[in-house]
């Protein structure tokens, strides 16, 4: 399963490239780490109603990993994606725990 896969990973991110000026530098990749980790989170959600507790705290993990892919990218909007998918996690985790 790909969020097993995910969970695993210390790090890694696609590489940044600028544009000639810092506004013409397209960013899609956080908002496809976004949407990967809302799709983790509904995985993860499914996996602990039908009682498979730890695949639903690896599918959190793996909610992790996809924030940590955006890295330290010298943008606001880099930071604000990895802060929600930060608060995605932690929703995620307490509904599986809970």
């Amino acid at each position: 399963m790909l969020g097993n896969q995910v969970a695993d990973f210390a790090r890694g991110r696609p590489e940044l490239v600028l544009g000639p000026t810092i506004i013409d530098t397209l960013l899609p990749e956080p908002q496809h780490a976004r949407t990967v980790a809302r799709l983790l989170a509904a995985d993860a959600e499914l996996r602990a109603h039908d009682g498979d507790l730890d695949g639903a705290v690896d599918s959190c993990r793996a909610v992790i990993g996809v924030g940590r892919s955006i890295g330290d990218e010298p943008f606001l909007i880099s930071l604000l994606v990895r802060t929600a998918i930060g608060a995605v996690a932690l929703k995620s985790a307490r509904r599986v725990l809970g």
